[in-house]
Order: structure tokens, then C-alpha cells, then sequence
């Protein structure tokens, strides 16, 4: 299967789930698809009970921006 050519995706929305583990490894795997895809990437962070704290209260500023 080849990849969609650079450009072809404009935007990568991710809304990462569950615990702080598996949100980690979809922002990851997340991020590199979107730089091999050439799109912007985004990350929509909800709360849950297993995850009570926000995105920018859990992770350094760097990582965020």
C-alpha cells in the first residue's frame, strides 16, 4: 500500500483515550504519521476520570507547543 503524497492531508486531529500511557502513544504515533503526511497536527485532550488533570497542567510547555 503506498502513502497518500505529501500535502494530501491537510490536518491530523487526534483525541487521545484512557489512561496517561495510551494517550502518550497515540500522540506519538500520532505525530510521526502527520510529519510523514506533511499535515498539521492537533490534539484534542478530554478529561476522564482516569486522566483528571489537562494537557497543559500534565505536560511540559515544550511538549505542547
Amino acid at each position: 500500500m503506498q502513502a497518500p503524497a505529501a500535502g494530501f492531508v491537510e490536518r491530523l486531529l487526534v483525541y487521545p483515550r484512557s489512561g496517561y500511557t495510551n494517550r502518550l502513544q497515540a500522540i506519538a504515533s500520532s505525530a510521526i504519521l502527520a510529519r510523514q503526511l506533511g499535515a498539521r497536527f492537533q490534539i484534542c485532550w478530554e478529561l476522564e476520570e482516569v486522566v483528571p488533570g489537562g494537557a497543559l497542567e500534565t505536560l511540559t510547555d515544550a511538549f505542547c507547543d
